[in-house]
């Protein structure tokens, strides 16, 4: 029995539902962690601003899929619901603007964990930049028509639309699965707490953006494929570009993230927690740091003198060292 895409689409409605309600949810916690984050530190204009905007375009998305969804309950049947509409189509549009700023965070993530390099992020951008311009040239050829079946003609331009930010994926998550892993090596070196097999596969998972790339894997497989599932994997795709990317946001504001962020070779991370303070002094063959750690708190460690030696790693004594929490 063949599928019938107006069910699928429908399906696929009640699964962004689920999502954005999880989204919604992720979001707020988020806020939370910025409040705190700007109370302490200084939240990053940069993150929050794209943070804010891709919430914006899920948003939005959503509202759009939801009014097609009562514009349809209304009329009491199903026939038609997988349609292209004046709602659906700028649906699309918002899908392809909210793939664009999932990159855009995912890939100043990887800039700031390859320690500021800019050169790390220009093919990512040009790959990003070039699927979002792909997605408005078909945006331009698909706007007018109806019916739930894309024409031949446009269907190589769309799936470079979403291969283009794949191959972003692709990258960014090879960079900073590979950065993580050195930055290990690093932690190994120096024979300081590491976090569990279980807590470190659960960071890099989060941090490299892994549920978004899996996901934009999953869409693009079964759009090359032409399945009509692929109504209902656009519509999770939507919103796991915002739940991926505020699971990032959330994980690096409450200092779980490998790397530390380095000024002048001071190594801080989480406020100071309540209870006695232990001094702690480590040797290592670049310097020596000394700094105090409370329990369950990130140790901050301090160099007593600026780092000179040519040799040193990642402009500072232990830039790409990763963080770690104290027992």
């Amino acid at each position: 029995m063949p599928l019938n895409v107006d069910v699928l689409a429908l399906v696929g409605f009640v699964c962004e539902s689920l999502f954005y309600g999880a989204y919604v949810l992720l979001f707020a916690a988020s806020i939370w962690v910025i409040l705190w984050i700007q109370k302490n530190r200084g939240a990053n204009t940069i993150i929050v601003t794209l943070h804010c905007l891709l919430f914006v375009a899920c948003t939005l998305h959503y509202a759009l899929e939801f009014a097609h969804f009562v514009e349809y309950l209304n009329g009491g049947e199903v026939a038609g619901f997988a349609d292209e509409t004046y709602h659906t189509f700028i649906a699309d549009c918002t899908t392809s603007v909210a793939d664009f700023l999932g990159d855009l965070i995912l890939i100043y993530r990887c800039y700031i964990i390859w320690g500021r390099n800019y050169y790390i992020t220009i093919i990512p951008l040009l790959t990003a930049s070039s699927g979002l311009i792909c997605a408005a040239v078909v945006g331009h050829f698909v706007w007018g028509t109806t019916g739930s079946t894309a024409m031949p003609s446009i269907v190589p331009l769309a799936l470079a639309s979403f291969i283009l930010p794949l191959c972003t994926n692709v990258m960014v998550t090879g960079l900073i699965i590979g950065r993580i892993w050195w930055m290990s090596k690093d932690t190994a070196l120096y024979e300081l707490p590491t976090r569990s097999t279980t807590r470190a596969a659960i960071s890099v998972m989060i941090e490299s953006g892994a549920l978004y790339f899996i996901v934009q894997l999953i869409f693009v497989v079964i759009f090359g494929i032409n399945h009509p599932a692929e109504v209902i994997m656009i519509l999770i795709a939507t919103q796991t570009y915002g739940i991926a990317s505020t699971l990032i946001l959330i994980h690096v504001g409450l200092g779980l993230s490998w790397e530390q962020t380095v000024q002048l070779s001071t190594l801080s991370w989480a406020p100071a927690s309540r209870g006695p303070t232990h001094t702690l002094s480590i040797v290592t063959p670049i310097d020596r740091l000394e700094g105090s750690y409370g329990p369950g708190q990130v140790i901050e460690l301090h160099s007593p003198r600026p780092s000179k030696d040519k040799h040193d790693r990642s402009a500072g004594s232990l830039t790409s060292m990763p963080s770690f929490s104290a027992p």
